[in-house]
């Protein structure tokens, strides 16, 4: 890196894996950083690399400002330095090229002989590997790195290196394995591709297929921390998306209430279709989820699959509520926010309660919704939806009010008490995975089947199966 006459340059050696537990992972770097031969291999670069950059730089400013720093990495430990200096004035970045490459930690020491030792030894060329990347500006500064974890790809064919540094003390067997650990992404990617790994190992992240261990989220990152984001869940029957425009709709809108930065013109349908595709997911049923978060500059968007099992076994005829002794008050409850650490909680509380669902109540004691699904009552002639201040639109819900007030219900929207849901002929739980299934006790107590609805009860359980065949579709997801 040069910035004017600034000169810095960061060696990099000595090398250990990332421990597949914490207690292995904090080995291999307390390893690392108590290794003699490591520490002399880094000393030895860092050696050079004063000597290279000390034939432009003025002698007194060349300094080495930190020594053997662990870095982590995704599958591996560095030791690093940093040495930096100031170049003489007759000097520019053109002659800081021609002075230190290519990088002493990728030739070794002498460089000269190292390189002759090298040529004489590999049966191939380097190609791209161990050259460097970066820019020459116009402005006085330069930045290049050097090109390792790197793959050249070409006649269907991809080609990469990887190394390691060779010193009086080294044994083959550890130098084998560190070049093994270095390639171990790549292989990753390879190996998981030819074999075509089964669901839920791939997601869509900015506009890239990614292996779902290899993304990595800074804990910086506002999304992160504090949940600042949202997401939607859709259902896909073999390759067919439900509801997408209903989704991208509610999508949209809670984008521009949390973003400043316009929401990316991307096609859905294809993302979907990739996503699915790299999962082994076309043939069956799936849940989507569509995720924006916020990073420490611009928003984030990512794309995963899972396979999806309807909520309803066999022989279960609905889903048991229990009402959650907390209640909720937060106008993020508008949209389908990443923090939802007290939907969850519900959820768990219900399921210790040997319950299904928890019914979610405002402040003043009324119901709102459930921790998964929006909540709608039927008695006689009239579709009842809870009034609630701040409550997530249902997709699931408009479509079932859309289709029963087409069969002649009445609908209205009002403040209801847990106790009321006792009085109705049939309570119903939606979402867009599940489709509408009835509510069939609350806190021990029966509900619905106070009157024949075997004809809306049968209707509804078929809500989630459906697939859509154009734009206009009424049924299905979250």
């Amino acid at each position: 890196l040069c910035q004017g006459d600034q000169v810095e340059t960061r060696p990099i050696k000595g090398t250990r894996p990332r421990g597949e537990s914490p207690e292995e992972d904090l080995k291999m770097r307390t390893q690392l950083s108590n290794s003699p031969k490591d520490s002399a291999e880094l000393s030895m670069i860092v050696d050079l690399l004063r000597n290279d950059i000390g034939k432009i730089c003025q002698p007194d400013s060349v300094r080495v400002k930190s020594h053997k720093q662990i870095e982590a990495y995704h599958n591996v430990y560095h030791l690093v330095s940093i040495v930096q200096g100031a170049l003489e004035k007759q000097y520019d970045s053109i002659d800081l090229i021609k002075a230190a490459f290519p990088g002493g930690s990728i030739t070794g020491c002498p460089k000269i002989r190292a390189m002759e030792i090298i040529d004489e030894l590999e049966p191939v060329s380097r190609h791209i590997y161990t050259g460097s990347i970066g820019y020459i500006s116009f402005h006085d500064t330069l930045d290049l790195s050097i090109a390792i974890r790197t793959a050249v790809i070409a006649k269907n064919e991809i080609r990469f290196s990887v190394g390691g540094g060779i010193v009086f003390d080294s044994e083959a067997q550890d130098e084998y394995e560190e070049t093994l650990h270095k390639g171990r992404t790549f292989m990753d990617i390879l190996i998981q591709k030819d074999l075509k790994k089964k669901s839920q190992e791939w997601l869509w992240f900015n506009g890239r297929l990614l292996p779902n261990k290899q993304t990595v989220l800074s804990l910086e990152y506002p999304g992160v921390q504090y949940g600042y984001g949202f997401f939607e869940t859709i259902r896909v029957d073999h390759g067919r998306v439900q509801l997408l425009d209903e989704h991208l709709k509610r999508f949209k809108t809670a984008w521009e209430q949390f973003f400043t930065q316009p929401l990316p013109d991307l096609t859905w349908n294809v993302i979907i279709q990739q996503i699915l595709e790299a999962n082994l997911m076309m043939n069956t049923s799936a849940a989507v989820k569509i995720m924006a978060l916020q990073t420490l500059t611009n928003p984030c968007i990512a794309v995963m699959a899972r396979a999806y099992t309807h909520r309803l076994g066999t022989n279960q005829t609905g889903l048991r509520l229990v009402t959650y002794p907390h209640p909720r008050q937060t106008p993020l409850a508008d949209h389908k926010t990443l923090n939802y650490m007290y939907y969850l909680r519900a959820g768990q509380w219900a399921q210790c309660h040997n319950a299904d669902e928890a019914l979610i109540l405002n402040p003043d004691g009324t119901i709102s919704e459930t921790n998964s699904a929006s909540l709608l009552a039927l008695k006689k002639d009239c579709l009842i939806t809870p009034l609630s201040m701040n409550v997530l639109p249902g997709i699931m819900a408009a479509d079932v009010c859309k289709c029963l007030k087409a069969w002649g219900y009445h609908h209205s929207i009002q403040k209801m008490k847990p106790d009321d849901l006792t009085k109705m002929d049939e309570i119903l739980l939606t979402n867009s995975l599940m489709g509408a299934v009835p509510a069939i006790s609350l806190d021990g107590i029966a509900l619905g089947k106070k009157s024949d609805l075997s004809g809306i009860i049968k209707f509804c359980r078929t809500l989630g199966r459906r697939q859509n065949s154009s734009n206009n579709t009424i049924f299905d997801l979250s």
